[in-house]
């Protein structure tokens, strides 16, 4: 019987085939399972940061922006504390909005810093103690400040709406920016090209699970809510 075997020119030409396709499809699968990672990341970051807020908020009254952090130590597991000083390495120096322009929240002392035990970063600002605060275009109030939260720390990419995101403080939980209450925030402020630069993409990330605006400019809380 006789027996046949590739040549060498059909192993070459297959093996060259078969690269040209990991090629064009690699960075695409990279680049999924990195959102998918931050996607994670941020959830678990919007989570902690919740719970300790709500039995912060059990046992005091609203702090200000000076005393936040001391209000929430009972209740997370903070491995470094910035205050209100500027430059100590709590937010990355290279933080910026999507559209490129610097946020330079590590270098503001205005707003209290720290870095959680799993190195995630965390801010805070408190505008209102009395939380009667309101967003203009939404029906959200109770508004007491906000407060970002960069969901794997200093590591890149840094930027808001893709690891950094904006939290409302209420007087009686917190809510992640731009949720359908507030809906103008999502078209308006989730988008590179716009003013907020992705600030308000926090909402979306944590209901709908995914970075997809990223990628695609059609996206709204009544209809696609995914590229493809």
């Amino acid at each position: 019987m006789k027996k046949t075997a590739f040549t060498l020119a059909e192993v070459v030409i297959t093996v060259g085939i078969i690269g040209i396709v990991a090629a064009l499809t690699m960075p695409s699968l990279i680049t999924k399972y990195r959102e998918k990672e931050l996607v994670v990341q941020t959830k678990k970051a919007y989570s902690i940061i919740s719970q300790a807020f709500l039995m912060m908020r059990n046992e005091s009254e609203m702090p200000n922006t000076d005393n936040i952090i001391d209000a929430l130590a009972p209740y997370i597991k903070i491995a470094k504390n910035c205050g209100r000083q500027a430059d100590l390495g709590c937010f990355a120096q290279n933080s910026s909005y999507q559209n490129g322009t610097p946020s330079k929240i590590d270098s503001r002392t205005d707003i209290s810093k720290i870095v959680l035990a799993d190195g995630m970063s965390v801010s805070f600002q408190i505008n209102d103690v009395d939380c009667k605060d309101s967003v203009s275009h939404g029906t959200v109030k109770n508004i007491c400040g906000w407060m970002l939260i960069d969901a794997n720390g200093t590591r890149k990419p840094n930027q808001y709406g893709v690891d950094t995101f904006e939290i409302l403080i209420l007087s009686d939980r917190i809510l992640p920016y731009g949720t359908q209450d507030d809906a103008i925030s999502f078209p308006e402020r989730c988008n590179k090209n716009t003013a907020g630069g992705g600030n308000g993409c926090a909402a979306w990330v944590i209901i709908n699970e995914n970075l997809d605006y990223l990628h695609c400019d059609d996206l709204s809380w009544n209809g696609k809510t995914k590229c493809k």
